[in-house]
């Protein structure tokens, strides 16, 4: 089958965009043949591209709000609830600009699968929309992070890596963002109250080396301060999976 067009190639023009982005995904940036539909795609296509990828990659995890269950606080309980409080206390009286500034939060919570961590989680993320939002809810300022996909998507987050624009593959360079990345970085940085990392047994020491390091480049007024200055639960279970012990 021929798709038109001279020597039987598509013209870019007239390929439809959804199906563009579907070869994109599938088959990433770089020349190819798609015999199946008589579709031979060169470098003018790659091009195109790479100039749809740079405009994606613009969006931060932190640009649009995740839609969450819908949560009744009232069923907070025991320990859950303390926590609730504590950290709303905090932000209450961080907001409330009073001299007498509370330290910088920073907490750790254990517990097993099924005690409840997501709705916590969850919890504490709405509740701190509506106490930072003046009216309709136009950002999120609670970060919620995971080690892995699966765990992200379980807590409606963003992985460490993709959030903090740290390398995936290991042994590739770890260096200071380049200009204009970091000028994007630091403004999708500059709102966020709160860093929520779950799965905590599963993030080694020197992934928590980058994290450090990317949020003192998000926060370089407080880059003598660990993250950045930047207040943080941790939530997990040490007996759930062998502590990732990792030196590089």
């Amino acid at each position: 089958m021929r798709s038109g067009g001279q020597n039987g190639c598509k013209r870019l023009e007239d390929i439809p965009t959804s199906l563009l982005r579907w070869i994109f995904k599938i088959w990433g940036l770089e020349t190819w043949t798609y015999s199946m539909i008589g579709l031979r795609i060169g470098q003018d296509m790659v091009t195109i591209a790479s100039k749809w990828l740079a405009e994606r990659t613009k969006d931060s995890p932190n640009d649009g709000i995740q839609e969450l269950p819908e949560l009744d606080y009232h069923k907070l309980k025991g320990k859950q609830r303390n926590v609730f409080l504590q950290v709303m206390a905090y932000f209450k009286k961080l907001k409330s600009g009073d001299q007498d500034q509370p330290e910088t939060l920073r907490l750790n919570v254990d517990g097993t699968a099924g005690t409840g961590k997501s709705f916590l989680i969850w919890t504490i993320t709405t509740a701190l929309r509506e106490l930072f939002s003046d009216g309709p809810i136009t950002f999120d300022p609670v970060v919620r992070l995971a080690p892995t996909g699966v765990a992200a998507f379980g807590i409606h987050g963003w992985t460490i890596n993709f959030s903090l624009m740290i390398p995936v593959k290991e042994g590739t360079d770890f260096n200071q963002l380049g200009q204009s990345s970091l000028a994007r970085f630091q403004t999708h940085w500059k709102e966020i109250k709160l860093l929520i990392l779950d799965e905590k047994s599963m993030v080694g020491r020197s992934q928590v080396g980058r994290m450090d390091h990317r949020l003192h480049q998000a926060h370089p007024q407080h880059a003598d301060e660990i993250l950045g200055g930047m207040p943080a639960i941790f939530f997990g279970d040490f007996a759930h999976l062998s502590v990732n012990y990792t030196h590089c």
